[in-house]
């Protein structure tokens, strides 16, 4: 008798046809969606999403009930079937199991079926420029593109098939989008050719971009920069511990800071004099790289200059080498070279929180009110009536991410061990792990209610806990401890429909607390705990939005909340109001393009600080007219990174004065009061004494 009106066996999987091979991606049903399903529905909808997808879908049962989908396809029809079994997840529990078993007939629709079939003919017609050009067939357009020729005779040479693959496999987006066959000459040239001129032309300059795109990753890469800011005050670096409120204490454990020597300048001169422009163009230069760089991934790109405790790695400084100290440019080198370090996103704890935003809202000689979320929030009439942004940001293990198997089988204890086998250092071992992340805003309004804004999801690198840094500048404050670090961060955009439903239910349940009050302690957001997410970290911000007078960029006062922490610590970001318009373009950016920025520059350091201004057209540098090939020349400073390091020094000047600032009829004092100093016993330096004082 036949099972197909009945749940199957336990543990039952349905073989594919092309069962022994892994699966291209796993779709796992979240145990507060699963249901009892029949197997005549899973039979259903297997032959539906083959139809619909033209990819195979392979059930996994627990108990009569679908626990995992295995999924064999390729391309973007692996993206067609999640989305369509993710939609079955998130209904499966509105319907019962007979009636979601019954066959379903939709109406003959006509004209689905014709643009069904259009698309069908259009997506196959395209599959022929992958290949070579048919026997017979007559392409009145050609033209040859030979390599250039600082790539091909360069000292370490990079021809087509080191950047493209050996058959140009890379280009096959090219070839399908502008309808053109790409065919290797020789080891240098290629051929385009194709039925329309303009199409030949399109692909022309789309493989020229991908040339200069690697051209730009082998002569122009970005570089690290450290530069001490305050290296006219002291002489020597002494090692310190991390202060106990920090969120995090192990991954970067110990502070340099740099010991004041009375016969140098006086503490904190370096905000008053300023750069010299040689230091402006290196900092300009290492901006533009950077830039470059980036201009051609595609991804979700969020560039800031966050002001905060510089630390460096615990794995290569161990604890060991607290309490020591070495020459400055001892320490810069070794920063340059072998040790890992980090400007925090954190720079005072909860009650010097409070006084540093007391700083900023008496500061009108150099702030602004505007609106705290860009085109979005409400503007206030003042500065110390500004009200935050709140953003919650959850880390979660993806549910649908592949399993490894760690699984060690027993052996027979009279059968030989295996053989001991060399281990490749060089080899690293699959990542075990893919994070996705959550986040969620919210908005103020004129009357004070704050709306929910539309969850974003994205997706971080395998085997990585963090977005991927692409830019790494840092100005050291050493006296002080903190640094600023220009931070340019990429995560991979995910549509809501790729996203496993156990994380849409989760982003939907967050809410705010009601009636909360903005200057509490406690965090703003609750959420459910749901047992299928497993949560690696997270944060709660509540964002303070001041504008620089007479300029677009923007200081952000933040208050964070991290895991296992009572109270909020606080830090300090900057940017311009027109970086995130700019970068948006890579979060669609199609394959052979590039981000028109024109001249970078002059689009992300406005020479007046207010808006970018486009000089120059694209020709034939393709969007990079002021991009050198040599990191040994630096194009001398421009107003924009002179008006910004200016800023910041301003900036700088507001978050470390002391003393105490008047709003209204209050006086707020902006640091503890201080207890009589106790006598510390001096730190040696090698044959000298010299008193540190805090």
């Amino acid at each position: 008798m036949s099972n197909r009106n009945g749940p199957p066996p336990h543990g039952a999987v349905a073989r594919p046809a092309n069962f022994g091979r892994p699966p291209n991606r796993f779709v796992r049903v979240p145990p507060e969606y699963r249901r009892v399903t029949l197997f005549r529905e899973s039979e259903r909808l297997a032959h539906l999403w083959k139809i619909e997808t033209n990819c195979e879908v392979v059930s996994h049962w627990d108990h009569s009930k679908i626990v995992r989908f295995d999924v064999y396809g390729s391309g973007s029809n692996l993206d067609k079937a999640e989305r369509q079994i993710n939609d079955w997840i998130l209904n499966a529990n509105t319907k019962s199991k007979e009636s979601s078993a019954w066959a379903k007939c939709p109406a003959f629709d006509n004209d689905k079926w014709y643009y069904k079939e259009v698309q069908e003919m259009e997506r196959e017609r395209k599959q022929m420029f992958k290949h070579p050009i048919p026997e017979g067939l007559e392409v009145p357009y050609k033209i040859v593109v030979d390599w250039p020729k600082d790539l091909g005779d360069h000292s370490e040479p990079v021809i087509p098939k080191d950047v493209f693959g050996t058959g140009l496999e890379a280009l096959d987006t090219i070839r399908m989008d502008d309808e053109v066959w790409i065919t290797p000459l020789d080891l240098r040239r290629i051929e385009i050719s194709g039925f329309d001129i303009a199409r030949v032309d399109s692909a022309e300059q789309h493989y020229f971009t991908m040339i200069q795109k690697a051209r730009t990753s082998k002569f122009a890469a970005p570089f690290p920069l450290h530069m001490i800011l305050d290296d006219r005050e002291g002489m020597d670096v002494l090692l310190e511990e991390v202060e106990r409120w920090w969120p995090n204490r192990t991954s970067h454990g110990i502070v340099p800071r740099l010991i004041y020597h009375p016969m140098m300048n006086i503490p904190g001169a370096f905000r008053q004099d300023g750069l010299h422009f040689t230091d402006l163009s290196t900092i300009q230069r290492a901006i533009q790289l950077a830039l470059e760089s980036a201009r051609y991934e595609k991804g979700y790109y969020d560039f800031c200059i966050r002001y905060g405790c510089f630390a460096l790695s615990s794995e290569k400084m161990p604890h060991s080498e607290i309490g020591k100290n070495y020459p400055k440019e001892h320490f810069l080198k070794a920063l340059e070279t072998r040790i890992d370090s980090e400007a925090k996103k954190w720079l005072f704890p909860d009650k010097e929180g409070d006084r540093l935003l007391a700083r900023l809202v008496a500061a009108g000689d150099l702030l602004e009110p505007t609106k705290s979320a860009g085109f979005f929030g409400y503007k206030p009439p003042s500065l110390d009536e500004t009200r935050p942004m709140l953003r919650g940001t959850w880390v979660f293990h993806d549910p649908n991410a592949r399993i490894v198997n760690t699984q060690v089988f027993n052996r027979h204890p009279g059968r030989p061990g295996p053989q001991k086998q060399e281990s490749n250092e060089k080899t690293k071992a699959a990542p075990t792990y893919s994070l996705i992340v959550v986040q969620i805003d919210w908005t103020d309004d004129e009357e004070g209610v704050y709306e929910k804004m539309e969850p974003r999801y994205f997706q971080l690198r395998p085997g990585h806990a963090g977005p991927k840094q692409n830019m790494d500048i840092k100005l050291l404050e050493l006296g002080e401890g903190r640094a600023w670090q220009f931070s340019l961060e990429s995560m991979t955009p995910l549509s809501k429909k790729l996203v496993s439903p156990a994380l849409r239910g989760f982003a939907d349940q967050v809410q705010m607390k009601l009636c909360y009050d903005m200057h509490s302690k406690e965090g703003f957001a609750e959420w459910p705990n749901i047992k299928s997410l497993k949560i690696h970290t997270g944060r709660l911000d509540k964002i303070y939005t001041f504008g620089i007078q007479k300029t677009g960029y923007k200081v952000e006062a933040v208050s964070m909340w991290y895991p296992q922490q009572r109270a909020p610590c606080w830090g300090i970001n900057v940017r311009h109001s027109e970086w995130a318009t700019h970068l948006c373009e890579l979060e669609r950016l199609p394959v052979g393009r590039a981000a028109d920025w024109g001249d970078t520059v002059s689009t992300f350091l406005p020479d007046n600080g207010l808006t970018s201004s486009v000089t120059q057209e694209n020709g034939d540098d393709l969007g990079v007219p002021n991009l050198r090939l040599s990191n040994n020349i630096e194009p001398p400073p421009r107003d924009g990174i002179r008006l910004l390091m200016e800023k910041l020094m301003k900036l700088s000047e507001v978050v470390n004065s002391s003393g105490g600032v008047t709003i209204g009829n209050i006086t707020v004092e902006t640091h503890e009061p201080k207890e009589k100093p106790k006598e510390k016993p001096d730190v040696k330096l090698k044959d000298k004494k010299v008193t540190r004082k805090y």
